[in-house]
Parts: structure tokens; C-alpha cells; sequence
């Protein structure tokens, strides 16, 4: 465990089970944070909020796709069965998959049957459509020779729950003619991913909705 006397936060960490947990001593939230299970909690004095952040395997060979399909059906019941339907959600995820393929329909398909409903809010803001892409990338080496070559592909969401959330507007992706030559990462963006950000209110019967579990 590791305290602060100083400041106006405490951090304690478990050496033998999977979570850390960060907790204000002053102001309004608290935020759990699991290292094996992918989510966060944040709980301020008016309302809670569940934050999910996961990363999925790449790869396209067929070897890939069992792995891909089971991931995206197992967050799919995460979001329900580790968070359920009285907490609102908001998932950022590298899914590693676009739209049209069956790892992201296995995602999709799994949610509207089991909920709680996700939206994507690029998708939202934007009248139904996800951006062009949210990586294109040139890779010119590395052991996985597989993967070399250029790709631009949608891989990237922010989805939030239906019921609890209205999407106001998305930080937009650049153009491709604004990419340098040997596209990402270079001195221009910095990443191989481009940053999504969307600005997502709570809404009013959410907002003061007490949940049942965190």
C-alpha cells in the first residue's frame, strides 16, 4: 500500500489479487481500476459511472478470427453480467476489427441481445456512418511479416449506453491528404492510432439514477 500525507489522494495497491484502486480523500470521485478485467468505476457524490477500456487481438489470417469472435462476444456479456443495466457505460475500445466483419458483428449481435444497448458515438454524430478510418499505417519490418504493408482501416469506438447517454459532437479525423508520406506514426501524429473524443452528456434520469452494484 502507498499513502499520501501530503496530498489529497491515497493509492493502494494488492501484490496478490488483480486490482489497484485510486481514491480521492477530498474531492468527489473514486476510480477502481482492474488489470485483468479491463474496467473502471468512477463514482462521484451524485452519480456512478462505468468507464471499459479494451484492447482485442490483431491479425487477419483464419488462425485469428475464433479468438477474435470469442473476445468480442466475451465483452459483450462483460459489459452486462460484470456491470449490468442500472449503471451507465461508457466502452472505448481498440477492437482491432472494422464494421462488417464477423468479429465486430459477434460484438454487436451479442449486445442488442443481451444489453444493455451500446451505441457508437462516431457513428451517432456523425449520421450513422464511423469515420474512413481511424489508423492507416505503414509497416516495413518487424518479425510478424504477416502484417507488413500499408493498412487503413475503422477499428477504433467509443460506444456508450442508449439510455443513459446523448453524444453532442466527436473530434474529427484528419483528412488523408494531411498524412505524411510514409503515413503512421511520423512527426505529425505521433501514433499509430489516431485519438477519438466525444463529448457525451448524462442524461437527467441517469444522472441522479442510484445503482445497485459498482
Amino acid at each position: 500500500a502507498v499513502v499520501s500525507t501530503q496530498s489529497t489522494w491515497k493509492a493502494v495497491v494488492s501484490t496478490q489479487s488483480t486490482w489497484e484502486a485510486v481514491v480521492s480523500t477530498q474531492s468527489t470521485w473514486e476510480a477502481v481500476v482492474s488489470t485483468q478485467s479491463t474496467w473502471e468505476a468512477v463514482v462521484s457524490t451524485q452519480s456512478t459511472w462505468v468507464v471499459v477500456c479494451t484492447h482485442h487481438k490483431s491479425g487477419k489470417k483464419t488462425k485469428d478470427l475464433p479468438s477474435k469472435h470469442a473476445q468480442a462476444e466475451f465483452v459483450a456479456h462483460m459489459l452486462k453480467f460484470e456491470v449490468g443495466d442500472d449503471i451507465p457505460i461508457i466502452f472505448a475500445t481498440d477492437l482491432n476489427t472494422a464494421p462488417g466483419t464477423e468479429a465486430y458483428r459477434a460484438f454487436h449481435e451479442t449486445n442488442q441481445k443481451v444489453g444493455p444497448r451500446v451505441l457508437s458515438a462516431y457513428a451517432e454524430a456523425n449520421g450513422g456512418n464511423e469515420v474512413p478510418y481511424t489508423t492507416s499505417k505503414w509497416r516495413k519490418g518487424g518479425p510478424q511479416l504477416d502484417k507488413l504493408g500499408k493498412t487503413t482501416q475503422t477499428i477504433d469506438f467509443i460506444f456508450y449506453t442508449e439510455k443513459d447517454w446523448d453524444v453532442r459532437r466527436t473530434l474529427s479525423i484528419p483528412p488523408r491528404e494531411t498524412l505524411e508520406p510514409l503515413l503512421m506514426p511520423g512527426w505529425r501524429y505521433p501514433s499509430d492510432h489516431f485519438a477519438l473524443v466525444a463529448d457525451i452528456e448524462l442524461k437527467p434520469d441517469s444522472l441522479n439514477a442510484a445503482p445497485s452494484k459498482v
